[in-house]
């Protein structure tokens, strides 16, 4: 997961409190973050010329470089001691799933060639006063985008610091030069959840890669570390096909995997690693700690950890023997993703 999907999953699963939380701790703008105050705070008849002038240079400038987040709702300023832009007052958006809407119909028309990958979502409870709106644009595998809003103005932006800038000649003509690049992603297909007497739980998830570069990916390879939460706790890595993956266990819970010479992964398709079993049995002395690296020959490597506290584990058990959540919370919580 990249740090701009991280910001932006964070955004949608604890809501307001995460603004609140940014603000509190002087988050300032960064490489993979941008505070934007709508133009009329959706109270128009349509997206505002200034939030799809906006809009257009983010996807833009995210899309050239490493993916951001812009946060609607939220104003930012200069701090004239630290030079820093700050977020500051709070302005929620009126209708925010109008205002997905718009932004959702605007993206198509902001650059050239067009940003697929962008998504928008309501940041809050929909139907109250106090709703923001983020909007993710990973990284283009289709860059360099350039921003054609407004249409007399056309330029290629990347991301500097907390500032969008024009893309100087020669890092373009990289860009442009640059032959597609592969690329793989992180995926977990597939579950099983049971609880297991007499106050333990199972989950077990197929974790595989998706080819989501313009090249064919090839050596792949992907690491895995967990790191169990108690004495009667365990993780296993199942169901590895060895005509597919050369497969190293190091110590009991570290894999290592990398795609034999044959395997090849077009743009678009997916590959099965194998399916992660956690077994989790009482007392719980420490967190569940779940690492993977991945990537691929010629492709970046990217990293994915969730780290779930010893109460959050007992908590899982002990509400799942009483039904009072399903296979699905546990999913969400153990491996930080939903079927």
């Amino acid at each position: 997961m990249s740090r701009a999907e991280e910001i932006f999953r964070r955004l949608l699963s604890d809501g307001e409190p995460a603004i609140d939380a940014l603000i509190a701790d002087f988050q300032s703008e960064n490489l993979w973050l941008d505070f934007k105050r709508s133009a009329a705070d959706g109270k128009g008849t349509k997206l505002h010329v200034s939030d799809r002038e906006n809009l257009a240079k983010a996807i833009s400038g995210f899309g050239n470089s490493d993916g951001g987040v812009i946060l609607w709702g939220v104003d930012c300023r200069r701090d004239p001691k630290t030079g820093s832009d700050l977020p500051g007052d709070k302005h929620p958006i009126e209708q925010p799933q109008r205002f997905v809407s718009w932004l959702e119909g605007a993206v198509s028309s902001c650059t050239a060639p067009a940003h697929r990958a962008v998504e928008h979502a309501v940041v809050g409870t929909p139907g109250t006063s106090s709703c923001f709106v983020a909007t993710l644009v990973p990284q283009s595998v289709e860059a360099p985008l350039q921003c054609i809003q407004p249409t007399n103005r056309v330029q290629y932006y990347m991301r500097a610091g907390s500032n969008f800038c024009g893309v100087p000649h020669a890092v373009l003509s990289g860009l442009f030069g640059r032959r597609p690049q592969p690329r793989v992603a992180q995926k977990w297909l597939g579950s099983l959840v049971r609880a297991n007497p007499p106050s333990g739980v199972s989950a077990t998830s197929i974790l595989s890669l998706s080819s989501t570069g313009r090249a064919i990916a090839r050596d792949i390879y992907v690491n895995v570390f967990a790191y169990p939460p108690g004495p009667n706790c365990q993780v296993k890595l199942l169901d590895v096909d060895i005509m597919r993956w050369d497969r190293q266990d190091v110590g009991g819970n570290f894999w290592n995997l990398i795609s034999r010479e044959p395997v090849r992964v077009a743009p678009g398709a997916i590959i099965q690693v194998g399916a992660l079993s956690v077994e989790v049995h009482p007392p719980f002395n420490r967190p569940l700690s779940l690492e993977l690296s991945y990537g691929c020959e010629g492709g970046e490597r990217r990293q994915w950890r969730i780290d779930v506290s010893a109460d959050e584990v007992a908590n899982v058990c002990s509400r799942l023997h009483a039904n009072e959540i399903n296979g699905n919370d546990v999913l969400r919580v153990l491996f930080g993703a939903s079927q």
